[in-house]
């Protein structure tokens, strides 16, 4: 009886992957679906083992390299931080040498699609591997460690870093390789896979001690609505003369009274106030490199302005003289970090 469920278990697993190679979603384990990537004229398989929690991974493919890869694989999308771990070892001699188990972070299911994994060949390599762009040329950075059997992937934003070592190891106590900015946006797919080197064979990779540890996901920035208004003191009424689905900060009158200087993203503007509808923002040009925070001012006479920024030779807030159209910065204050401070007559309101 129990060799008559294991066989007819192993018929069930086989019958899913041929589902996959069709496009019919197919989860097995903690993945959605499994498939054949690129060219792989031999179909390759997963089989996986509920009570052991092992994935036995079958797969072609002439390489996962150069612009487009070639492999089996089984995966989940996901968005946000993740990091995934496995206990990888192969199955018989193989017939070549770089033959590759992966644990893969992929941008889609295209051949040619930017992704970052850990590699482990079957001659012991081990490397993270990447594509940072769409068809783009492969890329990997070795591992010092050679021969492991623990391997994983941690994608925290768009960095990755590997780890290698000994089974049954935390995550931290492992070698690190990267780590390496590759941009994906969410969702992505993480997957384990095989790929033989050879599409006139198959090799089988045995992935043990599956964990994926999923972080937070990817916050959606905040929105911002907002509006600046003028309190007139005679008639004591306000009127809105700037409006924006963007945030705009610390507006500050000219000396002539036309226009105020207003703060937005770490660039400065000229607002002007003449009743024009709509008002256009004027972008003061300082130069490359400055980001201005909320301080700043004209000089009595309007000629010169004053502004606190950073830069990236000083990350951090320096005070900066230049003329009111943005021309002829000089630093005024080397010491950092040190801050202009000027007094709003207007207000700015947000709603996020």
């Amino acid at each position: 009886m129990t060799f008559f469920l294991k066989a007819r278990a192993a018929a069930v697993l086989l019958v899913s992957a041929t589902l996959a190679q069709q496009g019919t979603s197919s989860p097995i384990g903690v993945f959605e679906s499994h498939q054949d990537l690129g060219i792989t004229p031999k179909t390759g398989s997963i089989e996986f083992d509920s009570a052991s929690g092992e994935y036995r991974v079958t797969g072609g493919g002439a390489n996962v390299w150069g612009t487009e890869d070639a492999l089996h694989l089984a995966w989940k999308r996901i968005s946000g931080d993740v990091r995934i771990t496995a206990d990888v070892r192969f199955i018989g001699a193989g017939a070549v040498a770089h033959r590759k188990a992966v644990l893969m972070v992929r941008q889609d299911l295209t051949p040619a699609s930017a992704y970052a994994d850990v590699a482990l060949h079957g001659d012991g390599l081990t490397s993270l591997q990447f594509r940072s762009t769409a068809g783009g040329e492969t890329r990997e950075i070795r591992s010092a460690i050679n021969g492991p059997v623990r391997i994983s992937i941690k994608r925290r934003g768009n960095q990755f870093t590997i780890n290698v070592g000994k089974p049954g190891k935390p995550d931290e106590t492992l070698t690190p390789a990267g780590p390496q900015t590759v941009d994906l946006s969410d969702p992505v797919y993480i997957a384990i896979g095989v790929c033989s080197h050879d599409a006139n064979v198959l090799e089988t990779a045995v992935f043990s001690n599956v964990q994926i540890d999923q972080g937070p996901r990817a916050r959606t920035p905040a929105r911002y609505r907002s509006s600046i208004t003028v309190y007139d003191t005679k008639t004591k009424s306000t009127s809105v003369v700037y409006s924006a689905d963007e945030l705009i900060e610390a507006p500050n009158w000219s000396r002539d009274g036309k226009f105020l200087l207003v703060n937005s993203n770490g660039n400065l503007y000229r607002l002007p106030v003449n009743g024009a509808t709509p008002a256009k923002l004027e972008k003061i040009e300082l130069g490359n490199g400055f980001r201005c925070n909320n301080d700043h001012d004209f000089t009595r006479d309007g000629k010169r302005l004053a502004f606190s920024a950073s830069t990236p030779t000083s990350r951090q807030s320096q005070v900066f003289l230049a003329n009111a159209d943005g021309s002829g910065v000089k630093l005024m204050t080397p010491a950092a970090p040190s801050y202009f401070h000027g007094g709003a007559t207007t207000s700015t309101t947000y709603t996020a």
